[in-house]
């Protein structure tokens, strides 16, 4: 060792005291040296120290290794160029193969501070701007060409090995800078065959073989300190173009598959209030727990004698009460009596009766000889053998009934007065109507994402 020093201090001396303007001296610090052997090392004069954190080495670009390079320890490479006269930073660290990956990252063991959390693969801070510029993308990737096109990225969170105590490694976390910035944005590739684009974002749970299988996705709104939550999710189904064509569906919904005798969830499971400004079409059944409130309604149906070129319609019957309807026909006997019998859960049900009766055939004289009871009540004619045609009507008096009473009248609510269900009706504008005041307020997410869509054929 102390003759490998004393060579390095006699070389260092003979440099100091070489003449700078001679072409000996230009030759050995301009002209890279020659490495000697495959893996040797390729640099100019710029190769300083020896490496340590005193005296780190300082290595020009660029930097060609030939052979295989091991890094104990930290590393740290920065790079920038020049273009047109303007200087632009560059690429820190450049990697390609021809084969293999380009670049294989393993994090380190736990230990430090957070015992139980392991070192990252690979962990990337995008360059910072100026306060007029955009700061640099933390990763940028690109999935290589190819007869399927490779993945841009591709990320495994790390397995649990005690599945009693954590759960597996997230294999993607993203978050969005300071003023708004954004976690996560990712685009479909484009298709010039004319078939179909790519996916712009592909999210499937973990499988689970026991308790339950993970989520899909998990979506949150930010929260805003006094003012408007942020939308959970935005969706906005992509533009046609051309007669015959039709625009993307914003979401579509299917529940999962059954297998070995188990029940289909629903497509779809909201925890409160839902707004549907437009049209709502329903392909089967529709269950309602509470109240329905509507505007009008009716059954609509294929024309009975022109099914294919007409529609026939009926509107509802309305009351304001919670009121039912029966009705039948009987016939009195020989002595002008007769009975109507009604379901058993006939008085269970109503209260309040009311009653029609219309004679048919003949004219007679038609009485309601005795009222409900027992779920059935007695009419008497003047004559014997008469038809009767017979209406009752009941108000509900069941337990959800009871406890849901529908209010007739009512006031409207501080915050929708002066707003309409129907504006149109009152000749005012859309701007005025209940729907609109309290529909979600547009976060512009949807124009970013049509601004970047005709990116992708220039990537």
């Amino acid at each position: 060792m102390c003759i490998i020093m004393a060579a390095l201090a006699v070389g260092a001396k003979a440099q100091t005291s070489t003449n700078p303007n001679s072409e000996t001296t230009k030759s050995a610090s301009s002209q890279p040296s020659a490495p000697t052997s495959k893996t040797g090392l390729v640099h100019d004069g710029t190769l300083q120290g020896n490496g340590t954190s005193t005296a780190p080495l300082g290595v020009a670009f660029p930097l060609n290794l030939g052979g295989s390079l091991s890094i104990t320890g930290d590393s740290s490479v920065s790079g920038n160029s020049s273009v047109d006269g303007s200087l632009t930073t560059g690429s820190g660290f450049k990697a390609n193969t021809a084969t293999g990956n380009a670049i294989e990252a393993t994090g380190g063991f736990g230990g430090g501070p957070f015992v139980n959390v392991s070192g990252a693969g690979i962990k990337t801070t995008g360059g910072d701007g100026t306060p007029s510029d955009l700061g640099g993308a933390g990763v940028e990737a690109h999935g290589g060409k190819g007869v399927n096109g490779g993945t841009g990225v591709e990320a495994h969170g790390g397995d649990a090995l005690d599945p009693t105590r954590f759960i597996g490694g997230k294999g993607v976390v993203a978050f969005g800078g300071i003023n708004s910035g954004t976690g996560v944005e990712a685009f479909g590739g484009n298709n010039t065959v004319g078939f179909e684009g790519g996916v712009g974002l592909r999210a499937q749970g973990g499988n689970s073989t026991g308790f339950k299988g993970g989520d899909g996705g998990v979506v949150a709104g930010g929260q805003a300190a006094g003012g408007d939550g942020g939308t959970g999710l935005n969706v906005e189904g992509g533009s046609a173009d051309g007669p015959g064509h039709i625009t993307g569906a914003g979401i579509v919904v299917r529940p999962g598959t059954a297998f070995n005798g188990a029940f289909s969830g629903p497509a779809g499971q909201f925890a409160g209030d839902v707004n549907a400004d437009g049209n709502l079409f329903v392909g089967g059944n529709v269950t309602i727990r509470g109240n329905l409130a509507k505007g009008g309604g009716s059954f609509k149906i294929d024309h009975p004698l022109d099914p294919e070129n007409k529609y026939l319609s009926h509107s509802f019957v309305e009351s304001p009460d919670m009121m039912n309807i029966y009705n039948g026909t009987t016939t009195t006997d020989a002595k002008g009596n007769a009975t109507v019998i009604l379901p058993d859960w006939f008085e269970a049900l109503n209260q309040d009766f009311r009653y029609q009766l219309t004679v048919i055939g003949t004219f007679a004289q038609a009485m309601v000889a005795e009222e409900i009871k027992g779920n059935r009540f007695a009419v008497k004619t003047s004559a014997p053998n008469v038809k009767i045609s017979w209406q009752v009507t009941g108000i509900r008096h069941d337990a959800y009934a009871n406890m849901h009473r529908i209010a007739i009248e009512e006031r409207k609510p501080e915050a929708e007065r002066g707003l309409y269900l129907h504006p149109d009706a009152f000749n005012q504008p859309e701007t005025k109507s209940i729907e609109a005041a309290n529909a979600p307020r547009p976060t512009g997410r949807m124009n970013t994402a049509t601004e970047h869509a005709g990116q992708g054929s220039q990537q």
